[in-house]
């Protein structure tokens, strides 16, 4: 019996294609690294778009990203963030969180421990290294992870490319253009405009 979450992802995931090479594996368009993939290779469930409490930051330096800073999810805000959430297994999700850390092993918590909504876990001291469970749809925790010291990162600009994974990823959910160049041009640390994250969808 497999056992099921939603993750819900803010940043370059958003995007299907980007999102399934942590999945699959292979190497992202726009990006310079090789994901190795999950162990299990199967697609999600289903995925869709939800709003959750919170704000995104944009801040560190990927060198995934040419230097550019990246999405963290700081819950502590009124504002509201656009998630993308994929139903897919426990086990999948672990192998996500791993690749994004870049490390072979982290102390999850049981999935039979899950289920308590607004639960935090701290697993390590690295970028992506806080697992929060901010939901439950249909029985199932919804998860996603953050920097576990969301306070102290610097902001910093993304490049075009990785802004434009998100851009996708909302586009392809039916959001109006409109709409998402009003919610990007008010997170934190982004440094695009409303006028020139509009212009991104234009070229």
């Amino acid at each position: 019996m497999k056992n099921y979450v939603y993750y819900a992802c803010y940043g370059s995931n958003l995007s299907y294609n980007r999102f399934m090479c942590y999945i699959k594996g292979g190497v992202p368009e726009g990006s310079a690294y090789n994901f190795n993939g999950a162990h299990d290779k199967s697609e999600p469930e289903e995925s869709f778009v939800k709003k959750y409490k919170g704000i995104v930051k944009f801040a560190g330096c990927s060198p995934v990203w040419n230097n550019g800073g990246v999405c963290y999810y700081n819950p502590y805000s009124d504002s509201e963030v656009l998630f993308r959430l994929y139903k897919i297994t426990y086990d999948q999700f672990k192998d996500i969180v791993l690749q994004e850390n870049k490390t072979d092993y982290l102390n999850f918590p049981k999935y039979s421990d899950l289920k308590n909504y607004t639960n935090e876990y701290v697993l390590a001291n690295l970028d992506y290294g806080k697992l929060l469970e901010i939901d439950i749809i249909n029985n199932y925790p919804v998860l996603t992870f953050t920097s576990p010291k969301i306070d102290e990162l610097i902001l910093n600009r993304p490049v075009k490319p990785y802004l434009l994974k998100l851009i996708e990823g909302l586009l392809s959910n039916g959001l109006k253009k409109e709409v998402i160049s009003s919610y990007l041009s008010v997170q934190h640390g982004i440094e695009y405009n409303y006028d020139e994250i509009r212009a991104m969808m234009e070229d």
